[in-house]
């Protein structure tokens, strides 16, 4: 039970995940493309300080700078990375931070059969991760899956687009401002 190789496209190139997302009108945090170093220049200052710079292809990038993303603290800070990343090959996203806790990140975890059918689902939230920004989860606890309703049903719509089958593991975070489950990621595969 595999999905097709251009859903599989899709999740990894975050870029084209980003893509999907919109079309799908689907939650998640303000993301853009960044091909230069000039691209940054438009961006106003308020939305650079509340962002973070991410890979479109996390694996190349983690291999080579061994994090998942940087945090920028200055326009400049931000024209430095961006720049030693694209020197290094890899295509860069701005990502808005979405703030809030550890807690604030929930995860779905199933599995769609051969005819589309989510026949298994799983929910936890986070409770602690290290590094305290962009690592991994150190600390969590499964939740009611009344306690994610609406995280359920963007999976229910992004996987029935894709025609997605096989196991998946989605990451939100709620957006403690509004209430709203944001997409962050899915990975073909089950969580670590």
């Amino acid at each position: 039970s595999v999905p097709p190789l251009d859903a599989i496209d899709v999740l990894v190139d975050k870029a084209s995940f980003r893509s999907t997302l919109e079309k799908l009108g689907l939650a998640h945090p303000m993301t853009r493309e960044l091909s230069g170093i000039s691209d940054l220049d438009s961006i106003p200052e308020d939305v650079l300080s509340s962002s973070f710079l991410k890979p479109a292809h996390s694996q190349q990038f983690f291999a080579r700078f061994g994090v998942k993303a940087f945090r920028v603290s200055s326009r400049e800070d931000a024209r430095r990375r961006l720049a030693s990343c694209l020197d290094a090959g890899v295509e860069m996203l701005l990502q808005e931070y979405i703030p809030g806790p550890p807690t604030n990140h929930y995860f779905i975890d199933g599995f769609v059969d051969r005819n589309g059918e989510v026949r298994a689902l799983f929910a936890r939230r986070r409770l602690r991760m290290n590094p305290p920004d962009f690592g991994n989860s150190t600390l969590m606890v499964s939740v009611a899956l009344s306690e994610v309703a609406p995280a359920i049903a963007v999976m229910r719509e992004l996987l029935r687009h894709l025609r997605y089958r096989g196991i998946f593991s989605a990451e939100f975070k709620r957006d403690e401002r509004t209430g709203v489950f944001n997409l962050i990621e899915v990975n073909a595969r089950p969580w670590w």
